[in-house]
């Protein structure tokens, strides 16, 4: 079991990586959205 330590403790940390780089990203679409800002997906559409 020692022999995995090292191996779980990097899947947990890059796995808390993971989630708050989500968090952040969704915080700031949502603050974005609040703000009225096209989405990256609208600006898309309206460059067409």
């Amino acid at each position: 079991m020692a022999r995995y330590l090292p191996i779980l403790a990097r899947a947990f940390g890059v796995g808390a990586f993971i989630v708050i780089a989500a968090i952040v990203s969704r915080q700031v679409y949502l603050r974005s959205a609040a703000e009225g800002l096209p989405t990256p997906a609208q600006t898309r559409s309206l460059r067409q």
